[in-house]
């Protein structure tokens, strides 16, 4: 996982790696659904005052008091549809 900042924009890359840990830790009722990480640049420049938290949380939290979101692609819908599906099965 990697914080870039550039001016006002940040970008959060996430390995496939990271994405999947966090998928499995969504479903974890004992885990704290997050990572983090110190790996953080300034304009191409490694900076060490800055940690970088992503949190995930279920869908029936973060969208408990808004709207849900849109629709995404077709193929990406589905493929959320099974994931969500596989992690109602882990609870």
């Amino acid at each position: 996982m990697r914080l870039d900042i550039s001016g006002s924009a940040v970008l959060v890359t996430l390995s496939q790696r990271n994405l999947l840990a966090l998928l499995a830790k969504v479903s974890d009722p004992f885990s704290a659904r997050m990572l983090a990480t110190g790996n953080a640049y300034r304009d191409g420049e490694e900076i060490n005052d800055i940690s970088l938290i992503v949190r995930c949380e279920p869908d029936t939290t973060h969208y408990a008091d808004r709207l849900p979101p849109g629709p995404m692609r077709p193929a990406i819908e589905a493929l959320i549809e099974r994931l969500a599906g596989e992690g109602d099965e882990r609870n």
